[in-house]
């Protein structure tokens, strides 16, 4: 297969990497611009784009897939347009380029979990498992026909950070063994059930405020999804602190809501139901450290009271209009 690569995040490096060595030719491939990023603020290449040039794949970053950037990847003659967290949405020249369209990796089980945090949202929602789904790429968001899907359970363990990361290198291997069934005529698109659509949004640093009234099972979900980004902070007095290494127990020990006690080497936080408990703090400005220590440098915690803070309510499991 002739394919054009769209990508950008550490996400789509395994599906380019397999593509690759899977011996497709890779015609050309799309990441987005450099951006600036850190202290310097100086520009930083995608790892899409670091991958591509280690295999010395030509390399396109356009801002946007407007007319010259189209002609460009028409002049490529791909047999199909793959499409692995890109960043952008495709126009419709873009869907209709070379014998089988585009298609598109999204980590989830669709139609659950559409949109642009599906991992995330499977873990706030509580889900046991999620999966991987290739689609045909259409005008409405994750909405195109199914062309494989692939189970993932979700364990315990799991952050949004490992899910991700596990989703990456197995949705890779069935995105592989999609494209090569398209090649032989042997894929039979499945309509989505628009009944059983859900979506996510788009995570923002506001999220990471930690609600103390919600309960201890819901806050440990919500510090699962929020790894590593934007995280879960909390307020005690004039000090803003995040919280790792969160866990759930189904009673307060005593403690009130918001109250801050102590347990075997971590800290308790009463919730509004159960009380969460925490292996590590990071002070804004300051370096991570486990609990132990944190309260050594900070004897005045235990007995205080984390601040009451306002949690914008996330979209999860909605059934789509």
């Amino acid at each position: 297969m002739r394919i054009v690569f769209l990508g950008t995040p550490e996400f789509a490096v395994p599906a380019l990497r397999t593509l690759y060595n899977a011996g497709h030719e890779i015609v050309l491939v799309v990441s987005q611009p450099d951006r600036p990023a850190g202290r310097g603020n100086a520009l930083r290449e995608s790892p899409v784009k670091r991958v591509a040039a280690s295999y010395d794949l030509p390399v396109a970053q356009p801002e946007t897939l407007a007319r010259v950037a189209f002609e460009h990847l028409r002049a490529c003659n791909p047999d199909v347009v793959v499409v692995v967290a890109y960043g952008a949405i495709l126009g419709r020249d873009v869907r209709a380029l070379g014998r089988f369209g585009a298609v598109n990796l999204h980590p989830s089980l669709l139609p659950r979990h559409r949109g642009p945090a599906p991992v995330a949202s499977a873990l706030l929602a509580g889900d046991s498992y999620t999966g991987a789904t290739v689609m045909q790429v259409t005008a409405r968001l994750d909405s195109g026909p199914i062309l494989g899907q692939m189970p993932e359970p979700i364990s315990a363990g799991d952050t949004a950070e490992s899910l991700l990361s596990r989703l990456a290198v197995r949705g890779a291997v069935l995105l592989r063994e999609t494209i090569a069934a398209l090649a032989l005529g042997q894929v039979h698109p499945e309509t989505q059930e628009e009944r059983l659509a859900t979506y996510s949004r788009k995570l923002t640093r506001s999220d990471a405020a930690l609600d103390i009234s919600a309960p201890a099972i819901e806050i440990w979900r919500r510090w699962r999804a929020l790894q590593p980004w934007p995280g879960l902070t909390a307020v005690w007095g004039d000090r803003q602190i995040e919280l790792f290494d969160v866990a759930a127990r189904s009673d307060r020990g005593g403690l009130r809501v918001g109250q801050i006690g102590l347990a075997v080497g971590k800290i308790r936080i009463g919730c509004g139901s159960g009380a969460i408990e925490v292996g590590r703090i990071r002070e804004a400005g300051r370096r991570l450290v486990t609990a132990e220590e944190y309260v050594r440098g900070a004897p005045a915690i235990v007995g205080a009271s984390i601040a009451a803070a306002s949690v914008p309510t996330p979209r999860v499991g909605t059934i789509a209009d």
